[in-house]
């Protein structure tokens, strides 16, 4: 690694002491001149004091990157986008939170992939992808010790297996969910193979979007105009007003998964679904609709000159998917198991106990007036 001075952070290469200013490297002075550290910081105090900061030099790896958290909402990146930053400044700070930036080497970049081997290798890239991101950011405003090279891509090989691994929901899986969740997370099922939207975008919408059984407003985090003719199965579960969610991302997240191993489903997130919905609309043949809907632009050049598809056009192609996944058989099968689940339970009871299920007034009687504690009278004589 290469040598820095302890009070100002100049770094030392063969020809000099130079130091990071405005995303640049700025050369200070020779070795020849200043052949130690200390010499180096007083050379610098003495000729370059308009650019002399000693906090650099001690502050730490939390401090610079809620700095980088700063900048990007700054920027107004997509409320996703920010999240998964705040997830990968979390695993840092767990880690070296109070080092300083300067003072990280290589065994700290290989400890901090080391805790990332559980996840799945298209989440391991997404925080490779942020830590270089935030290196690249910091070094036009600190010194930092680590390169881009200490934190390499996962290979190709590895990301198609990891998509081998993680098929599309199948019908049989999309009924399933559809038996053991409740309305709102049935509802985050249809969104997600409706729409093919992800958790973050869920959380923000409101049923004032959805006039008229179209959805029309732009992806938040693309920006790119979005046409969806909604589902009657949607459309049924929609709240009359307000937020669809009274919950954030992450709850939702943790509310499918749930359902997941309920339903006996890979929990393979809410995501899923997005990629479920472009696999199956794939099989349609319109792309140009597909994208669309997923608040997508194709890269050809067509792009540029399409500049309208029609609603019936998306909607030819929406109703593949609902047939393809069966979504009109799920709903009525859960209809369907409700009602069988009331019949068995009703003839369980009469099984066991003799007589019909009792209804909630009967219960609520019972409780507030229970038998009486004298017995019952003897039986009259028979003749």
């Amino acid at each position: 690694m290469a040598e820095s001075s302890p009070k100002y952070g100049l770094t030392r290469s063969g020809r000099g002491w130079y130091r990071r200013v405005g995303g640049r490297s700025r050369y200070i002075v020779a070795v020849s001149r200043c052949p130690t550290g200390v010499a180096a910081d007083a050379w610098f105090e003495k000729h370059v004091a308009h650019i002399a900061k000693p906090a650099v030099a001690t502050d730490s790896l939390g401090e610079a990157f809620n700095g980088f958290i700063a900048n990007r909402r700054a920027r107004k990146l997509n409320a996703g986008t920010i999240s998964d930053y705040l997830d990968t400044g979390r695993k840092l700070v767990v880690l070296f939170g109070s080092r300083s930036i300067d003072r990280l080497t290589s065994a700290d970049a290989e400890a901090f992939r080391a805790t990332l081997e559980g996840l799945s290798p298209s989440r391991r890239q997404k925080h490779l992808v942020n830590v270089r991101a935030f290196l690249r950011w910091a070094g036009g405003h600190y010194a930092p010790s680590w390169t881009l090279a200490d934190f390499p891509n996962v290979s190709k090989r590895e990301l198609r297996l990891g998509r081998v691994r993680h098929p599309p929901f199948s019908p049989a899986q999309v009924r399933r969910l559809m038996r053991y969740g409740n309305t709102r997370q049935r509802l985050v099922v249809l969104l997600g193979l409706n729409m093919g939207v992800g958790p973050h975008e869920m959380s923000l919408l409101k049923a004032e979007d959805f006039k008229g059984g179209v959805f029309t407003l732009p992806r938040s985090k693309t920006g790119v105009e979005r046409c969806v003719p909604i589902w009657p199965e949607v459309l049924a579960l929609l709240p009359k007003k307000g937020r669809l969610f009274d919950a954030t991302a992450p709850v939702l997240i943790r509310t499918f998964r749930r359902l997941c191993d309920r339903a006996c489903v890979p929990p393979w997130g809410i995501y899923h679904l997005r990629r479920t919905f472009r696999t199956v609309a794939d099989t349609a043949g319109d792309q140009r609709a597909a994208a669309r809907v997923m608040g997508r632009e194709l890269p050809d050049t067509d792009t540029v000159y399409v500049t309208q598809i029609t609603v019936e056009r998306i909607g030819r192609m929406l109703e593949h998917v609902r047939t393809a996944l069966r979504v009109r058989q799920a709903m009525k099968a859960r209809q369907l198991d409700a009602w069988v689940f009331s019949l068995e339970r009703r003839m369980h009871h009469r099984k066991h106990t003799g007589r019909a299920t009792p209804t909630k007034r009967r219960e609520r009687t019972a409780r507030l007036c229970p038998p009486s504690d004298r017995e019952a009278a003897p039986p009259p004589p028979s003749p």
